[in-house]
């Protein structure tokens, strides 16, 4: 398993270049939602963003938990959002990763599982252990 030292030098040169916070949660979520794969029942209670990266697979939380730390890693502040999403088949709470970029909070979803605009915020915290309405 990488350490911090690896996961610094990886994430560096991965986004190489990339320095502004909106280009940086573009270019994470994409690289997060084209490398991951959902499947449900995939991951348990204490894995990591980092058990997310080299395995692969996982769920919304694990989807979200690794933009976060690929975020903060750069800087970038960012927290898990926990909504409902009446679009998500089938209907239930999903996790989403929300990104500071300015004054705003920006929502994404790197599972593409949920429409955008049918998500409402239930919860907010620094991870899913934290979240609180």
């Amino acid at each position: 398993m990488p350490n911090r030292t690896d996961l610094r030098r990886w994430r560096q040169a991965e986004f190489a270049g990339i320095t502004q916070p909106e280009d940086l949660l573009a270019a994470v979520s994409s690289w997060v939602g084209d490398r991951l794969n959902y499947v449900p029942g995939s991951s348990g209670l204490t894995d990591g963003a980092v058990d997310t990266m080299l395995q692969r697979p996982g769920v919304c939380r694990d989807y979200a938990h690794l933009v976060i730390a690929l975020l903060r890693g750069m800087d970038v502040p960012a927290r898990l959002a926990a909504v409902y999403a009446p679009g998500l088949q089938s209907m239930d709470f999903h996790a989403v990763a929300e990104a500071a970029v300015g004054e705003l909070w920006r929502v994404v979803d790197t599972t593409l599982l949920a429409p955008r605009s049918s998500l409402i915020r239930i919860a907010t915290g620094r991870d899913a252990a934290d979240t609180r309405s």
